[in-house]
This record gives structure tokens, sequence and C-alpha cells, in this order.
């Protein structure tokens, strides 16, 4: 899981968690995050 702290940080620049993710078995668990771009 993603620091508390980390996480907030990023939702402040306008990031969303959509989910997590683990890329490998022996590897820690991610959060996913997305933020929407303005073109």
């Amino acid at each position: 899981m993603t620091h508390p702290k980390v996480q907030a940080l990023y939702e402040s620049w306008g990031y969303a968690e959509v989910g997590e993710r683990q890329p490998f078995a022996d590897s820690p668990v991610y959060a996913v995050m997305v933020k929407e771009l303005r073109c």
C-alpha cells in the first residue's frame, strides 16, 4: 500500500486512486493513481 502522506500529496496534485497492483509475487502492493489531462 502507498504511504498515506505520499498518497495525500498526489491527491493534492489532482491524482485519484483507482486500484492497487502488485507487479510480482514478491514485490510490494502499489496504489494505481490517475490524473485527467487537459488538452
